[in-house]
């Protein structure tokens, strides 16, 4: 259960939103400033390239540029909705969900700003992990942890876990007994 306050609950959540979308704006920026110097590989084919994305991850749904707009209209307020729900359950959660509302805007405004049409823009993709997995950006892996965080914290860390830990369960024992007893 999170014991934090509402004001630091909201600080956490605010910093983590408002830092992510800052620091993937400034990174997109940066390799888009520096893309002719590119591809820079730090190890084997793991680096920096540049790529202009304009479908999901592996560019799947390339151009279906409603789709990713859709994507984005009921992903934000589920979110933000699930982020509102689950601020009395773990800290990894909220983090989680923070994180993945970040993602979700900082390519939301590539989208949305760097097409001719309306929401038709590519993402501006510039990490490289190896040839066999997509180059991604901040954004990317914003929503990826974040919901990997979720997904941890509703199988491992909130009240109503999938897989409680022997702790909970002995606490919960010890709660039970005692309340029997009165």
């Amino acid at each position: 259960m999170n014991k934090w306050s509402t004001k630091k609950l909201l600080i956490v959540v605010f910093s983590i939103i408002i830092g992510g979308i800052i620091l993937d704006q400034v990174s997109k920026i940066y390799f888009e400033s520096i893309k002719s110097t590119l591809p820079i590989y730090i190890f084997s084919d793991v680096g920096f390239v540049w790529a202009e994305n304009f479908g999901g991850a592996w560019s799947v749904f390339s151009g279906k540029t409603i789709f990713f707009f859709i994507i984005t209209l009921i992903g934000l307020p589920l979110f933000g909705t699930l982020l509102y729900f689950s601020r009395k359950k773990s800290i990894i959660g909220i983090i989680g969900f923070s994180a993945a509302i970040s993602g979700t805007i900082g390519n939301g405004i590539d989208r949305l700003t760097r097409g001719v049409e309306f929401y038709s823009g590519g993402v501006r993709d510039f990490l490289s992990v190896g040839s066999w997995f997509p180059v991604f950006n901040i954004a990317d892996a914003l929503l990826t942890c974040g919901i990997a965080c979720v997904i941890l914290a509703m199988i491992f860390f909130d009240d109503d876990a999938l897989i409680k830990t022997q702790k909970k369960l002995k606490s919960k024992e010890n709660g039970q007994s005692e309340n029997d007893k009165t």
